[in-house]
C-alpha cells in the first residue's frame, strides 16, 4: 500500500507538477486501501465456526487445526474408550470377590495408579472392599504402567504382578478377549468387561462413509473383539486392525497419512499416533495428557461434532478464498480509481468501511445460514 500510494504521489507529480494533487492521490490509495479480508474477516470466520463447535461439544486447541481439517479424507480411530463407552461395566465380580486380600489390595493399587477406562471400571469395582494398603506393603511396590500392554507392579520380595492383556500377563489363552491379573505368570483372575459403542457411532460411520470418507479402527485389542465390533458397525473387515502397539500404531499412520488423516484416540497408548496424524482429537476429557497431544477434545459423549468440523472446515475454506479475492479485486480496483485521479479522500472515505462492512457481512451469513446455526 505504500507502495502503491508512494508510486502515484510521485507520478502525478512527474504529470501534474502539482504537489497539492499528488499528495491528494497517494492520500487516496492510503485511505480507500481496505485489508479486511485479512484484518476481521478471517478471523471473525474463525470465530465464528470455532463458536459453533463449541456449542456441539468440541473444543479446538491448535489455532491451525480448521486449516488442515479441510483437508481431512481419513478418519482412524481406536476403539476402547474411543468409538465405545468409557463406563464399561464387569461381567461377572466374583472373580474379584474370589482374590486373596493381599492380591485384591495389589490390584486395587495398579488400577488406581492407572487412566486407562479398563483400570478405572476395575477400580470402581473393588472399592466397596475398602482397600488400603499397609504402609509397609506400599512403600516395597513399585507400580509402571506398560503403553499398549497393562500393568505392572513389583515387590521387593521379587513378587511381579500384572494386569493386562492374556498374552502380556502370562495367561494360556493368548487370544482370549478379558483382562487377565497374575503374579509371577500365574493367573490370578480372568476379569470380563462389557462395552457398548457411543451412542451414534454407527450412524456417524455410516454417514461419514456414504460422504466419501475411509474410516478406520485401529485398536490394540484382540483380533476377535475388533473385527466382531466392527461388524457391529458394517465397517469393511479390510479397515479394522487389531493387536497394534502403540508403536504399530505410530507406524501405521506414517504409513498412510498423506496430510489428509484424522486419528482419534483416549489413552497414553494412543499418544504416538496423536502426534504423528496431520489431525487428532481424543474424547477423554478427563485425562489432560491425551488432550494436550491433540488438536481438539470433545466434551460429549457423542462422536457427531467431528463430521461437523469437517464439514464446516471445508466451508471455512470456502468463505476465506472468498474474501481473500473480493479483497484483492476490490484493493485492485480501488488503487486504479485513485490512480487515475478518480478517487477523492471523502470518496475513500467512504468506500473504505462499506467494503469492511460488506465483506463481514458476507462471511457472516455464509456461516450462519445453516439451520443449525439457529439453535
Amino acid at each position: 500500500v505504500l507502495v502503491a500510494a508512494l508510486g502515484g504521489f510521485l507520478a502525478w507529480l512527474w504529470i501534474s507538477g502539482d504537489a497539492s494533487l499528488s499528495l491528494e492521490v497517494a492520500t487516496a490509495v492510503l485511505v480507500v486501501t481496505c485489508p479486511c479480508a485479512f484484518g476481521i474477516a478471517t478471523p471473525l470466520a474463525h470465530e465464528l465456526v470455532q463458536s459453533k463447535l463449541r456449542k456441539e461439544g468440541l473444543f479446538i486447541r491448535s489455532g491451525d487445526f480448521l486449516d488442515r481439517a479441510s483437508r481431512i479424507r481419513k478418519l482412524v480411530f481406536d476403539k476402547t474408550g474411543t468409538v465405545t463407552s468409557s463406563t464399561m461395566v464387569l461381567r461377572d465380580e466374583q472373580a474379584l470377590a474370589d482374590l486373596e486380600k493381599e492380591d485384591r489390595q495389589i490390584l486395587f493399587e495398579l488400577c488406581s495408579r492407572s487412566a486407562h477406562p479398563t483400570s478405572q471400571i476395575i477400580a470402581r469395582a473393588l472399592a466397596p472392599y475398602a482397600l488400603q494398603l499397609s504402609p509397609q506393603l506400599e512403600s516395597e511396590l513399585a507400580v509402571e504402567e506398560i503403553a499398549g500392554s497393562g500393568m505392572r507392579g513389583l515387590l521387593a520380595s521379587g513378587a511381579e504382578y500384572r494386569l493386562g492383556k492374556p498374552s502380556w500377563a502370562g495367561a494360556a489363552a493368548k487370544q482370549d478377549r478379558d483382562t487377565v491379573f497374575s503374579c509371577g505368570g500365574v493367573e490370578l483372575a480372568r476379569i470380563a468387561l462389557r462395552e457398548e459403542a457411543r451412542p451414534d457411532v454407527q450412524s456417524e460411520f455410516r454417514a461419514l462413509q456414504n460422504e466419501g470418507y475411509e474410516v478406520f479402527l485401529l485398536s490394540g485389542d484382540a483380533e476377535a473383539r475388533v473385527h466382531e465390533f466392527s461388524d457391529t458397525l458394517a465397517l469393511p473387515a479390510d479397515n479394522a486392525f487389531a493387536e497394534r502397539s502403540p508403536q504399530d500404531k505410530e507406524a501405521w499412520l506414517r504409513e498412510h497419512d498423506q496430510g489428509d488423516l484424522l486419528f482419534v484416540g483416549d489413552g497414553i497408548n494412543d499418544s504416538l499416533a496423536a502426534q504423528r496424524a496431520t489431525c487428532s482429537g481424543t474424547p477423554a476429557l478427563d485425562r489432560p495428557f491425551m488432550a494436550s497431544h491433540c488438536d481438539f477434545f470433545l466434551g460429549t459423549d457423542r462422536i457427531e461434532p467431528i463430521r461437523s468440523a469437517l464439514h464446516h472446515a471445508r466451508r471455512l475454506a470456502a468463505v476465506v478464498r472468498r474474501n481473500l479475492v473480493f479483497a484483492l479485486l476490490y484493493n485492485a480496483g480501488a488503487i486504479a480509481l485513485a490512480w487515475a485521479g478518480w478517487m477523492s479522500p471523502w470518496l475513500a472515505a467512504l468506500l473504505m468501511p462499506a467494503s469492511s462492512i460488506l465483506i463481514v457481512m458476507a462471511t457472516t451469513l455464509s456461516l450462519s445460514r445453516s439451520p443449525a446455526w439457529k439453535s
